[in-house]
Order: C-alpha cells, then sequence, then structure tokens
C-alpha cells in the first residue's frame, strides 16, 4: 500500500498545479477582490498548502507504524466515504 501511496502523489501534483493555474486564468475579471486569482482564492490556497505540509510532516511520524493491511483498509474506506459524499 505505502507503494501505491506514493505513487499517486508525484502524479496528482502537476494535475493540481494545471487545473488551479487554468481555473484561475478562465476566472480572470469575473471575481473581484484583493486575494483572488480568477475563480482561485489565494488566501485559502496559502491555507490549503500549509495544512497539507503539515499533514505530510505528521504523517511521514505516524504512517510507518501502521500495519500496510490496516492502511488499505482504511484507504478503501476513506474512498467509500468520499464516493458517497460525491453521490450526495
Amino acid at each position: 500500500m505505502k507503494h501505491c501511496v506514493s505513487a499517486a502523489n508525484p502524479l496528482s501534483i502537476p494535475v493540481a498545479v494545471v487545473a488551479t493555474l487554468l481555473y484561475g486564468y478562465l476566472g480572470m475579471g469575473k471575481v473581484s477582490g484583493p486575494h483572488y486569482f480568477g475563480y482561485v482564492n489565494l488566501l485559502i490556497l496559502g491555507l490549503l498548502l500549509v495544512a497539507g505540509i503539515a499533514g505530510i510532516a505528521f504523517a511521514k511520524r505516524v504512517l510507518p507504524s501502521v500495519d500496510d493491511r490496516l492502511h488499505a483498509r482504511i484507504y478503501v474506506l476513506l474512498l467509500v466515504v468520499v464516493l458517497i459524499a460525491i453521490c450526495l
């Protein structure tokens, strides 16, 4: 499981960066405010980045002690919860 997760994260970074830049570019002039680049709120983006980096630091210390089978089951459960949330 740890090999799957470690391969998925670097692949999602370019997709997220390109999507954010495109979302910002397409919204240019449509949202006014001091902290906006198009539709992207730069203040919230900064907070998400800080929280993500803190989560990575926390996970590096905690996740190696979690059994791989338990981690795989929790990951699948999380995906099911997200699917249900999207369907609602």
